[in-house]
């Protein structure tokens, strides 16, 4: 069906919570950006989707918990289509949220996130290229470990938005953990990535923590972070440790990396994953300004694209790599500085 001339065409969003009056359908039900229907089970709600697709599927974890769970997994094995899910974030619901996102969820969003941001994440997720909405391959063989002593690299950073938890969990485990620290950047929330962190720390047998305020970078240790609460790089002595960003002007992961090329200068590696929005790509900027070494993702091997195509956009990415690639890449970097 065509659109209709001279109105924005809506979104069709299939909402899926138990309660008929819930939340979820009191927050989006006036939106004028999104076509709003309603199932209140799980069953019924895959044979609908089955039928007609829509643009992206909101699921209320909270509802339906282990069910909830399976839905997903159902759905994104039967007919992919961009889901998005919303929880309170107990130390439960970030679990299950974690989960979600490793069937291949897009998105998850917060009991606190206001109607606007439902709309807006909502339709960036409807975005999505289906065929690549499933998780990655898990690596197939470890690597032989890169002795950290005569390398100048001193920082690893991956930065992303929607999508990046699981580009995250194909890359990590490649990563040379043991020559340089190694900290993520997204835009989830604090409870999310500690239920990410111990999903992937537990299945990789990797140390993996959010970073707090006053935490010291680490070889070694994976550092997970936030962007709706920013942090900066402070150095004391030989050491960096996180330090709260003041309020500024700029898209809080770009300030994230402003402060890790200022700090880092020439030894850092910088990523931009998968992502809706362009935050992050004037950041990568500032790390090839200062000398470190950047890598994008290629926009065809991202769900989200809108990052990597930014960086390219701004020639910000030295190197261009599909997603399995990146490892050895990174990898190749510290042998050739190691050998020079």
């Amino acid at each position: 069906m065509q659109p209709i001339r001279g109105k924005t065409r809506r979104t069709t969003t299939l909402i899926l919570e138990a309660d008929r009056s819930g939340p979820l359908g009191k927050t989006l039900r006036g939106s004028s950006r999104l076509d709003v229907h309603a199932s209140h089970d799980p069953a019924r709600a895959l044979a609908r989707i089955r039928r007609t697709p829509p643009g992206v599927v909101a699921v209320h974890l909270d509802d339906f918990g282990q069910a909830g769970i399976l839905f997903v997994e159902e759905l994104m094995r039967a007919a992919p289509v961009p889901i998005v899910v919303w929880s309170r974030l107990s130390p439960r619901g970030a679990e299950l949220a974690a989960r979600a996102l490793s069937l291949g969820a897009a998105d998850v969003v917060g009991f606190t996130e206001s109607a606007d941001g439902w709309e807006t994440r909502l339709v960036a997720a409807s975005r999505a290229d289906t065929t690549r909405l499933r998780s990655p391959a898990p690596p197939k063989a470890l690597h032989a470990p890169i002795p950290p002593g005569n390398s100048p690299w001193k920082l690893i950073a991956l930065v992303g938005g929607i999508g990046a938890t699981e580009a995250l969990r194909a890359l990590l485990p490649q990563l040379p953990l043991e020559a340089a620290p190694v900290l993520a950047i997204t835009h989830h929330s604090p409870e999310l990535l500690k239920a990410f962190a111990a999903s992937v720390g537990r299945d990789y047998v990797m140390e993996m923590r959010n970073w707090t305020a006053g935490e010291k970078l680490d070889r070694g240790k994976i550092h997970l972070a936030g962007a709706r609460d920013p942090f900066g790089v402070e150095r004391r002595g030989s050491f960096c440790y996180a330090s709260p960003l003041e309020r500024g002007e700029g898209l809080p992961i770009d300030r994230m990396l402003q402060s890790v090329a200022y700090t880092f200068g020439r030894g850092c590696i910088a990523v931009a994953l998968t992502g809706a929005g362009t935050d992050g790509a004037k950041g990568l900027a500032c790390i090839r300004a200062q000398g470190g070494h950047t890598i994008a993702q290629a926009p065809e091997t991202a769900a989200h694209p809108a990052l990597s195509m930014a960086a390219a956009k701004l020639d910000t990415a030295a190197e261009i790599e599909n997603l399995e690639d990146i490892p050895l890449a990174i990898r190749a970097l510290f042998g050739r500085r190691v050998a020079a």
